[in-house]
């Protein structure tokens, strides 16, 4: 779960944010909020890069895990939901 960022009196823009834990968006923002098209690089190795609405992945985007394990496709309410791929390493 992403935290939300501080209101800022911005309505559209593109930016980059690094977070106090390590984390870093890179996209486009509204109203303070992730929204659009965007990268999030987390702590762990991960990163996430599509579609953004309100701080949630929502639309098309490509997950890759820590052990590069990659899935492409639709996102719902911060979750992987319908159609997509699944790449692993073995």
């Amino acid at each position: 779960m992403i935290k939300r960022v501080e209101e800022v009196n911005v309505i559209r823009c593109v930016g980059l944010m690094k977070f106090e834990n390590g984390e870093v968006y890179e996209g486009n923002w509204k109203g303070g909020k992730m929204n659009g098209k965007g990268t999030f690089k987390y702590t762990d190795g991960s990163s996430y890069t599509g579609d953004w609405i309100a701080n949630e992945r929502n639309g098309t985007g490509t997950y890759q895990d820590e052990e590069g394990g990659i899935y492409i496709g639709s996102w719902l309410d911060d979750a992987p939901n319908g159609h997509g791929n699944i790449f692993l390493i073995i």
